[in-house]
C-alpha cells in the first residue's frame, strides 16, 4: 500500500464536514448544483432557433427587472411607513397625500386638492430654508428632540461603560 496525499486530504475534509451540519448541507448543495449545471450544459445542449434565443433573452431580461421592481416597491412602502411614523398620518393628521411636481406641491386631503409653491422662487430659484410654517417647525422640533434624547442616552451609556472600566482597573 502506498500513501496517497490527495486521498488523505479528501478524508480530512470529509471528517471536518461531518462535524458541522451547516458544512455538510453546503457541500451537498454544491454537489447538487454542479450536477444540475453539468446536465444543463451537456444533456440539454442543442442550438436554439432565432425565436428560442429571443424568448430566452426575454426570460433572462425579465428576471432582474421583476426582482428590481419588487425590491423598489418594498423600499417605497417602507419609506412611506417611516414617513408616516415621523410626520403623522398626512397633512395636519387628516390622512392626506402630498405629491411633488417641479417647484409645486399638490396636496390632496379631505377638503380637496390645493397647490402650494415650494422654495423661494425668483431668479436662480434659491430655497429659503429658514421659512417654514408652524407645522413644519413643530415636526422639526420634535425630530430634533428625539435625536438629542437618543444622543444623551448614548453618551450616558458610554460614560457608564468608561466609568465601569476605570473601576475594574
Amino acid at each position: 500500500m502506498s500513501f496517497d496525499p490527495q486521498k488523505a486530504i479528501k478524508e480530512q475534509a470529509e471528517a471536518k464536514r461531518s462535524q458541522s451540519w451547516f458544512l455538510t448541507k453546503a457541500h451537498e448543495f454544491t454537489q447538487a448544483h454542479n450536477r444540475l449545471k453539468h446536465t444543463v450544459h451537456t444533456a440539454w445542449r442543442y442550438p436554439l432557433p432565432p425565436w428560442g434565443r429571443f424568448l430566452m433573452g426575454c426570460f433572462y431580461f425579465s428576471i432582474p427587472v421583476t426582482g428590481g421592481y419588487y425590491l423598489m416597491s418594498k423600499t417605497v412602502s417602507k419609506s412611506e411607513e417611516t414617513m408616516h411614523q415621523r410626520l403623522g398620518s398626512g397633512v395636519d393628521g387628516e390622512g392626506g397625500k402630498i405629491q411633488g411636481i417641479g417647484q409645486h406641491a399638490v396636496i390632496k386631503d379631505q377638503s380637496g386638492e390645493r397647490v402650494e409653491k415650494v422654495g423661494a422662487g425668483g431668479w436662480g430659484g434659491g430655497v429659503h430654508l429658514a421659512n417654514s410654517d408652524e407645522r413644519t417647525q413643530d415636526v422639526n422640533r420634535i425630530n430634533l428632540e428625539r435625536f438629542l434624547r437618543k444622543q444623551r442616552k448614548l453618551k450616558a451609556k458610554r460614560e457608564r461603560e468608561a466609568q465601569k472600566k476605570v473601576e475594574e482597573a
